[in-house]
């Protein structure tokens, strides 16, 4: 290997080493603050068994309280079937629940979510009850260490999967959820489908804030590509109920009620690089930096962001 190409291959890897451990260490850290044991597998390591076989599994974090053992790989550039090797282990060593975040590199995002949970369920009846939760980040969120960033797409995951409490349950929470077209339906017909003419929208069993979503709540509806396009007010909170109108409603489980929808499909609001600068979600980031993350998944959103957003100039309607 030319002497130009290793010393890159250096510099990423210790790169990623440092990034790797800033989240694993924060990872212990946000769950001792949040009323968990937690610490680091490589201090404290889980006794994996099966029959006579012992192993000792180092998950980058671990989370104990009231009979659930949660397990956090911080797995980077691991692969799905290194991945699929953490899962079965997090399950023998007497794992509820298990978190891996990864860059989605040799498989799209939805690829794997669905290996995630395939084998997630091939396990769960025997320890692994709460099955498995993939959270992708992007390669520039590590290429430029931002660490705050990824915190908060952890944070909203972990949140929405119920296992933090939501924080002042009473407010009006703002989300913002991305829907993606394919080649039987457009992303702007799915949202008229499902939140114009049937008041509902459904979202899968690991979507970040699935759980802390709440009546009186608004979401925003992003059509991956063009921009937001519509909004409404959550009038049920999510519940496994699959619904016929859904596509693939298998995967999509997770129903609610929505009132009160305003659509705009033919004049979507983008999130250009001067709504970027408005953005509070983009005030300790650079608004000229890759943003994709932004719209990845379910997030929560100030109410500053979704106004703007939804291109309103008063509050909305309670």
């Amino acid at each position: 290997m030319p002497t130009g190409m290793f010393l890159r291959a250096m510099s990423e890897a210790a790169r990623e080493a440092r990034f790797h451990d800033q989240i694993a260490n924060w990872l212990v850290e946000y769950g001792n603050e949040n009323g968990y044991r937690a610490w680091s597998g490589n201090k404290e390591p889980l006794d994996a068994r099966s029959g006579r076989l012992r192993f000792e599994y180092r998950p980058d974090a671990i989370w104990e309280r009231g009979g659930n053992r949660v397990a956090f790989e911080v797995a980077l550039n691991d692969g799905h079937r290194a991945i699929a090797g953490e899962i079965i282990l997090a399950n023998f060593a007497k794992c509820t629940k298990f978190f891996a975040i990864a860059i989605p590199y040799d498989r799209t995002k939805e690829e794997l979510e669905d290996m995630v949970r395939m084998v997630a369920e091939s396990v769960e009846t025997h320890r692994l009850k709460h099955g498995a939760t993939f959270i992708a980040i992007t390669p520039q969120t590590v290429e430029n260490n931002r660490i705050e960033e990824a915190k908060e797409m952890i944070r909203d995951t972990v949140i929405g999967a119920g296992w933090i409490k939501r924080e002042k349950l009473g407010e009006v929470q703002y989300w913002i959820t991305p829907v993606r077209g394919d080649e039987r339906d457009s992303a702007e017909n799915v949202i008229r489908t499902l939140v114009k003419e049937n008041g509902i929208y459904a979202l899968g069993e690991g979507t970040p804030g699935r759980a802390s979503i709440r009546p009186g709540d608004w979401i925003s509806f992003y059509a991956s590509g063009s921009g937001v396009v519509a909004h409404a007010k959550v009038s049920t909170k999510p519940e496994r109920k699959p619904h016929p109108k859904v596509r693939d409603s298998e995967k999509y489980q997770w129903t609610f009620e929505v009132t009160d929808a305003r659509l705009y499909l033919d004049k979507p609001i983008g999130v250009d690089a001067l709504m970027r600068q408005r953005l509070d979600a983009f005030s300790k980031i650079d608004p000229a930096r890759p943003w994709g993350w932004f719209v990845l998944t379910t997030r929560a959103l100030t109410k500053n962001d979704f106004m703007l957003l939804t291109g309103q100039s008063g509050r909305p309607k309670q």
